[in-house]
């Protein structure tokens, strides 16, 4: 499937959280949470990121926008996407070489510098590549802070942010 291109221009969403209720199936399965939603147009710098103030809608508290430029966003995801690669190239060498080794009839022991290596490996490559993966998908090019803090609990970037929100049609 190809990558649609980032919007110069994004529309996003911030909510102001107003109701919170307990949501019941045949057990308790969740919260859910009711917004109030304020539509915020949103011009991308042509290079690096820009600190961009709105106001709630609702509240009229000072929010900000940290806003990523395209060139910026896609450089943050390749590098998240290179992470998770070499993690998966170093768990599945470890995990090959361990393999080679015992078929051959000469296992390596773990008592050797080598067989911790391999052993430490494997885990944190599949850390590796969740930490990379994650940073791939969830690429935040639009992310939403209070003046004094990263997110309040009460205000919330609902749509439109991330780098999928973000894309064109």
């Amino acid at each position: 499937m190809p990558t649609l291109p980032l919007r110069d221009e994004s529309t996003v969403y911030v909510g102001h959280q107003y109701d919170s209720s307990p949501a019941f199936g045949f057990l308790w399965i969740g919260t859910e949470t009711r917004y109030r939603t304020a539509a915020h147009l949103v011009r991308r710098p042509a290079s690096g990121e820009t600190v961009i103030e709105i106001q709630c809608a609702t509240c009229e508290k000072e929010l900000l926008l940290r806003v990523r430029s395209i060139a910026l966003s896609r450089l943050m995801r390749k590098r998240s996407l290179i992470t998770a690669l070499v993690g998966l190239a170093v768990t599945v060498l470890a995990i090959a070489i361990g393999l080679v080794s015992e078929y051959a009839g000469a296992p390596i022991p773990l008592s050797t510098a080598l067989g911790a290596v391999l052993v430490a490996a494997v885990p944190v490559g599949f850390a590796t590549v969740g930490v990379g993966a994650y940073g791939w998908y969830n690429e935040a090019s639009i992310r939403l802070y209070t003046a004094t803090e990263l997110g309040d609990g009460t205000h919330r970037l609902l749509a439109g942010a991330g780098s999928h929100g973000a894309l064109a049609p």
